[in-house]
């Protein structure tokens, strides 16, 4: 179903952390946390206006160019529609569903790597805000050549049956 390995990995653990039929807890997937995967993660709490990074990888942050935990999401991504970014990720958190999406790595240099994304919901405890997980697998080599950041353009994105279905409605696209 994946392209990646790690993305396979990463879906499968979190599927595995789902107990009840319920959506894993967000502090038990982060005492849980796959190692594999680790690095690659990023995680954000789901604010009404704003997605805001509560945690960031070491390898996420490399590929960027910068660690965003603490910050909005938008801090870097800021080209992307913020409202059609949310109302996609408030209905992954209604509707306990993920989006795959394969995106465009442009780097530094200008050359194009293929990115597998999966982002996944997490629930909180008490009254916290909503959380997600998301994972990006590069499906081409990054060499050094490559330059020190690089930004993602999305280029394919569907829901994700993560084992309670998908939302009714297509996901809201640009111009759509």
């Amino acid at each position: 179903m994946f392209k990646s390995e790690l993305n396979r990995i990463f879906f499968e653990h979190w599927r595995g952390l789902c107990v009840g039929g319920r959506v894993p807890l967000a502090d038990v997937y982060l005492d849980q946390i796959e190692p594999r995967v680790a690095p690659y993660l990023l995680m954000y709490d789901l604010l009404p206006h704003d997605l805001h990074v509560r945690f960031q990888g070491d390898e996420a942050s490399k590929r960027v160019g910068a660690n965003l935990t603490g910050q909005s999401w938008f801090t870097i991504n800021h080209y992307l529609p913020k409202d059609l970014v949310l109302a996609n990720c408030r209905d992954c958190v209604v509707y306990a569903c993920g989006v795959w999406g394969e995106s465009a790595f442009i780097t530094d240099s200008g050359r194009e790597i293929t990115l597998e994304n999966i982002m996944l919901p997490l629930a909180p405890r008490d009254d916290r805000p909503p959380r997600l997980v998301n994972i990006s697998a590069l499906l081409d080599e990054y060499t050094q050549s490559d330059g020190e950041k690089a930004r993602v353009v999305p280029r394919r994105m569907t829901w994700l049956d993560a084992g309670f279905g998908v939302p009714p409605h297509p996901m809201r696209r640009r111009g759509g």
